[in-house]
C-alpha cells in the first residue's frame, strides 16, 4: 500500500466516522496518578498515538527526538488542564484525526537528520505532519482533562511518566520494525477507534 493509498484509507476513516471514542473497553476514571499511570496502556487511543510519536522521534536526530517527545508530553499535560476549565463538542474526533496523521508521517519517512538544510518540498511536507502529529497530542489530554474529577497534579503526572514510556516503546520499536509496516498498524488502530 503506497502512502497516498494509506492517507486516502486514513482520510475515509475519520470523514465516515460518527464520533470516536478514547474510551475503547471498560470503565475508566480520572481519580489520581495510578488511575492516571494506568490509562495510556487500557486506551486504545493514547497506547497507539504515545508510540507513534516515539516511531517519529526515531526518524530524527537524537536532539529532535528529544525535544518531539518533551513537547508531547507539555502539550498532553496542557491539554489536561484547559480540558478540565473547558470543553467543546467533538475533541473525540480530533483525537481519532490524530492517529491518522501520525499514520501517514510515519508512512512517508524523510529522514530529517540527512536533509535538515534541504528546502524540498517533501522536507516541508514531513515536518507540517511531524508538528501536527504532536500537537494534536493536545486533544488526547483535552478530552481527559474535561472528564477528570480527581487531581490535574496526580493524574497528570502518572499520565506523563506511563506516556514517556510508551514513547520510549515506540522509539526503541522503530529501530527494528520497518516503518511501513508501523504505518499500517497505526491507521488500522485509528480505524478501531474511529468505529469504536
Amino acid at each position: 500500500m503506497n502512502k497516498y493509498a494509506l492517507g486516502l484509507l486514513s482520510v475515509t476513516g475519520v470523514l465516515l466516522s460518527p464520533i470516536a471514542s478514547a474510551h475503547v473497553g471498560g470503565v475508566h476514571t480520572h481519580l489520581g496518578f495510578s488511575e492516571g499511570f494506568i490509562h495510556p496502556f487500557s486506551g486504545l487511543d493514547h497506547l497507539t498515538m504515545l508510540m507513534a510519536v516515539g516511531v517519529l522521534a526515531r526518524q530524527q536526530i537524537r536532539a529532535k527526538a528529544a525535544l518531539m517527545m518533551a513537547s508531547t508530553l507539555a502539550l498532553m499535560v496542557a491539554g489536561l488542564a484547559l480540558g478540565s476549565l473547558f470543553q467543546f463538542a467533538h475533541v473525540e474526533l480530533l483525537v481519532a484525526l490524530s492517529l491518522f496523521v501520525a499514520a501517514i508521517s510515519i508512512g512517508a519517512p524523510t529522514r530529517l537528520a540527512i536533509s535538515n538544510t534541504a528546502a524540498t518540498p517533501n522536507v516541508a511536507r514531513q515536518r507540517v505532519f511531524n508538528v501536527a502529529s504532536v500537537g494534536l497530542v493536545l486533544f488526547h489530554g483535552w478530552a481527559h482533562g474535561a472528564e477528570m474529577s480527581g487531581s490535574l497534579l496526580g493524574f497528570g503526572s502518572g499520565m506523563a511518566i506511563a506516556s514517556l514510556t510508551l514513547m520510549l516503546c515506540g522509539y526503541g520499536v522503530a529501530g527494528f520494525v520497518p516503518s511501513r509496516w508501523l504505518a499500517k498498524l497505526t491507521a488500522a488502530c485509528g480505524l478501531l477507534v474511529a468505529f469504536a
